[in-house]
């Protein structure tokens, strides 16, 4: 058995590929390493081969929103594509994911 990742990130998809938004989404909570609470948004995304769980960052959740508007039930279908990029978080470099935008089903 192959255990698979879950959660849409830099280490299981490839800059490029192709994102569809499959649901508008559920609030939820994530515990960070202080123990503090930050609320996040879970979204069901499809990656031409399964569903995922998209956790966007708030810069990309902002780039959706200027795009789409803020009713996530109007993202159902929507697409973006996948650029990797580097940051720095708490002194730790990491690959994240960012949406950029296509014109096919925007």
């Amino acid at each position: 058995m192959i255990i698979e990742d879950k959660y849409l990130g830099a280490t299981n998809c490839k800059e490029g590929d192709t994102i569809t938004f499959v649901d508008a989404g559920v609030k939820g909570e994530i515990e960070q390493k202080d123990k503090t609470k930050k609320k996040v948004y879970n979204f069901a995304v499809d990656n031409g081969e399964y569903v995922l769980t998209y956790t966007p960052s708030n810069k990309a959740l902002k780039s959706f929103v200027e795009r789409w508007g803020n009713k996530t039930e109007l993202w159902i279908g929507k697409s973006f594509q996948v650029k990797i990029v580097d940051i720095e978080v708490a002194g730790k470099e990491m690959k994240v994911v960012r949406p950029v935008f296509i014109d096919i089903k925007a």
